[in-house]
């Protein structure tokens, strides 16, 4: 069972990869195993291990890039007044 979960654990990463994440927190891992009859050899039986990862892909942000793009946005208070008080010190 250990070797599904690792082959889950890499194909996730480089699914990640490939969508510009530069890695994986995993939040959920699951393992189920199944038997079927072998259609190759009669008499023997196959296992089945299906691994599901549940995770957010994570991405670093450079602050240098990103200050570049446009200026941070204002945060309004929904407080009356907050909102007057900050009147009265930028002025009309």
């Amino acid at each position: 069972m250990l070797r599904g979960r690792s082959s889950g654990r890499k194909s996730g990463q480089a699914e990640a990869g490939r969508l510009g994440a530069d890695g994986v927190v995993v939040t959920t891992v699951s393992s189920r195993v199944r038997e079927r009859d072998c259609p190759a050899a009669e008499g023997r039986r196959d296992h089945i291990v299906e691994t599901t990862l549940i995770g957010t892909a994570i991405a670093r942000f450079h602050a240098r890039a990103r200050s570049a793009e446009r200026p941070s946005l204002a945060i309004m208070s929904l407080d009356p007044k907050r909102r007057q008080a900050a009147r009265v010190r930028l002025g009309p």
